[in-house]
């Protein structure tokens, strides 16, 4: 993480030399077992969509840590309305910006996200979130096999700064 103030510029990049995305998700019936590595980085960016919770899978209520499929999607929201996001698995990642998205082709052994926010442009947390979590909501509503409940961990910064 590194915080430039005459930039008005954070980052934050995580690397994780994980499963991956593609094997993540291959545990969500609804999704294609096949999925190739482009296709794994854009359902991981969804709202509501997670390897381990999907619609009809029973969801604790009281485990406010529970994989719910909307931590990457609201981070996203987030980054793109004052930054950037990228994130990255194998051999696919996706740079999301204000109302663009570049897919971009590499190799690498890990799952990579990076945040970038400027400070000057980021709207107030406050008004923010509840919206990003109310849009992803309405969007995973239509998704096939959704999960469509954020998860406490996914919503907690809209209680925390409200």
């Amino acid at each position: 993480a590194q915080y430039w103030p005459n930039k008005c510029s954070v980052e934050l990049a995580i690397l994780d030399s994980g499963r991956g995305f593609k094997s993540s998700l291959s545990g969500n019936p609804f999704l294609d077992k096949n999925m190739t590595d482009r296709a794994a980085v854009n359902y991981a960016l969804l709202p509501g969509i997670s390897g381990k919770m999907y619609k009809g899978k029973y969801q604790d209520p009281y485990d406010e840590w529970e994989n719910s499929g909307f931590g990457l999607y609201m981070a996203s929201e987030v980054c793109r309305n004052g930054g950037s996001f990228f994130v990255c698995t194998n051999t696919a990642g996706a740079l999301l910006e204000k109302t663009q998205k570049e897919n971009i082709e590499l190799h690498t052994p890990c799952t990579a996200v990076r945040l970038r926010l400027y400070t000057n442009l980021i709207s107030p947390t406050s008004q923010a979130l509840p919206l990003y979590q109310k849009k992803g909501q309405a969007v995973a509503q239509k998704i096939r096999g959704a999960n469509i409940t954020a998860s406490a961990a996914s919503t907690m910064l809209t209680r925390d700064f409200i």
